[in-house]
Order: structure tokens, then C-alpha cells, then sequence
């Protein structure tokens, strides 16, 4: 639901301050309810992430493995989440969505190439927000690194995902369902340590995407027998962890603002006034080369040419 339209800084802060009270967006809750935001350079790009855009999503585990194989140095003292995350940093399609706490970062995303076309922020208000210790991360990263798309083995994991959950006889017959709950989820927040400079800088956190559950068939192999088996897709209605699906519908699209083509360029000006630009947010030697030379390519900046050009006499 596109909730307005927005020109400038100042026009978008004046409409978060009116999401703020019509749909009571708290944009600095409690740690455990948070407000993220993901700006679009074009409002018609899907809302989710690459592996399952790209339609690799039963290739996760073997797109994983290789990269462990290929780098394992690169990981060695990284938790599995972090690993993950890692990845999809250097260009690895995964099931995580970048999102971040801070609109403004949102919005210099928004206002980027194609410049023809126009840009969307969306708004995540009031989301449940879980760290990377929490149950429901460890769960889903057992099944990303060891588990497959198409052939799930499920007492296996029954018996991996037990160790995160309460060990208690009362909910002993519920571990199971809480474990394929957390992967059939629509998504879940998750806000990690700030482990590198560039999610530092971009006060960014992730929406970690689920999956349906298609079939469960029982083996009838001589040495599984008896064994359960499934096999997943792509989520259909997505919705988020705590928050009834139906708040956000199939198309996983709730608040956003729109960005018009025509206006991309003077927002990034008043964004780069305020240091919210590309060295900022992305503060790698590459990038601050890229955004000094863009400067001055565009004339943003340029050299002092006198006094004469102000009129001195």
C-alpha cells in the first residue's frame, strides 16, 4: 500500500511522521520490537531475497557447501549466521532480505539508478525482532547449511534442532512442530552484531525468509523404512513472525512511500549535505574513490576558481 509520495528530505520525514501516528510505528521501540525499513531504486522490483528471485532456492545447501570449500579461511571464526550474511555481502544469492533500522539509509537506496524510474521505501512497522542467538536463527541455519529443498530428512532434524529448544517433558511432543514452525514461517526479523564496518555504517539488519512445506512421504526403502521425508518451496503468503500474515498480504507489500524519478537527484543532494551518501554507507576504499570522483565528475564539488566568480571587485 503505497501511503504517499515523496519529494524530498523534508517531504519524507514529514510522512514518517505521519505513518508514525496513523499506523503507530514506533521507529525507536524496544530491542525486541523494531521498525525496518528497504528502499527500492525502482518501485517494481519484487520484494525478496536474490535465492529465491533467481529461483535457486534448492540449490541453498550446495551454494553454501562450495563456498565453504572454495574460502573456508574466510569463515573460520564466524558463527553460521554471520557466515551467511558474509556471503550474501560478497554476492552470493541467500534466503536473507537487507533491511535497516535507519530510514534515511532507506531512502538514499530508493533514490539510486535507473534514474528514469521511480523508487520506493518500504516500511516493516512494530516487527518482533530476534538476535542472532535466538531459537529461530540456529534452527534455520541447521537446515541452510545441512539440510536440502527436495529431501529433507525429518527425524534427522528433529534430532538436530532439539538442543535449541526447551528441555522440558511438557513440550517434548511440540519440539518438533516449533522446529518445522520456524522454517515455514513467512520471515523473521533479525538484527545481528554489527561484526563489519558496512552493516555498521548502514544500521542494517535482515528479514530471514521461510519456506512451505509441499509434501511429507514416509520411506518404504529397506534401509529407511518407515523414515518421514520433505520436501519444501517457496513461501506462499508471507508475513512476518508475531504478526498475523494477513497484515501484510500475499504480495508482502504493506507501507511505502514513493520516490517520482524526477525528484531522486535533488534527495541525494540533501542527503549528501547531511553525510548520508555512498562513503558513508559503504565505507570501503573502492567506494570512497567512486563517490570522490563521482564529486567531482558531476560538479558537486569543484576547485576554488577565484574570488572574480563571486562577484569580487
Amino acid at each position: 500500500m503505497v501511503s504517499g509520495e515523496v519529494e524530498s528530505v523534508e517531504d519524507f520525514l514529514r510522512e514518517l511522521d505521519s505513518l508514525r501516528r496513523e499506523h503507530v510505528v514506533a521507529f525507536r521501540g524496544m530491542a525486541s520490537s523494531l521498525t525496518f525499513f528497504r528502499g527500492h531504486a525502482n518501485h517494481e522490483w519484487d520484494l525478496a531475497p536474490r535465492l529465491y528471485r533467481e529461483g535457486l532456492h534448492a540449490e541453498e545447501q550446495n551454494l553454501v557447501s562450495d563456498v565453504l570449500r572454495l574460502v573456508p579461511q574466510e569463515f573460520s571464526s564466524a558463527s553460521e549466521f554471520q557466515a551467511l550474511a558474509q556471503m550474501q555481502h560478497f554476492g552470493l544469492p541467500t534466503r536473507l532480505l537487507d533491511v535497516t533500522t535507519n530510514p534515511l539509509v532507506a531512502l538514499y537506496f530508493a533514490c539510486l539508478a535507473p534514474a528514469d524510474a521511480s523508487g520506493e521505501v518500504h516500511v516493516f512497522p512494530n516487527l518482533v525482532t530476534f538476535g542472532e542467538g535466538s531459537y529461530m536463527v540456529p534452527i534455520t541455519m541447521e537446515f541452510v547449511f545441512r539440510q536440502m529443498w527436495n529431501n529433507m530428512h525429518l527425524e534427522a532434524f528433529e534430532r538436530s534442532v532439539r538442543r535449541y529448544l526447551p528441555r522440558d517433558p511438557l513440550v517434548e511432543d511440540a519440539v518438533m512442530s516449533s522446529g518445522m514452525n520456524v522454517l515455514t514461517a513467512g520471515y523473521t526479523a533479525v538484527q545481528p552484531p554489527h561484526t563489519n564496518a558496512r552493516l555498521a555504517a548502514q544500521s542494517g539488519a535482515f528479514l530471514m525468509f521461510g519456506m512451505s512445506e509441499v509434501t511429507r512421504e514416509v520411506s518404504s526403502n529397506p534401509g529407511t523404512r518407515g523414515q518421514r521425508y520433505v520436501t519444501f518451496g517457496l513461501p506462499g503468503a508471507v508475513g512476518p513472525v508475531g504478526i498475523p500474515r494477513p497484515d501484510l498480504g500475499r504480495d508482502f507489500k504493506g507501507l511505502s512511500l514513493r520516490v517520482p524519478a524526477r525528484s531522486k537527484t535533488l534527495i541525494l543532494r540533501q542527503l549528501d549535505d547531511i553525510d548520508v551518501n555512498g562513503w558513508r554507507l559503504f565505507p570501503e576504499m573502492e567506494h570512497a574513490m567512486r563517490y570522490v570522483s563521482e564529486a567531482y565528475r558531476t560538479g558537486s564539488r569543484h576547485s576554488f576558481k577565484g574570488w572574480g566568480s563571486f562577484g569580487a571587485g
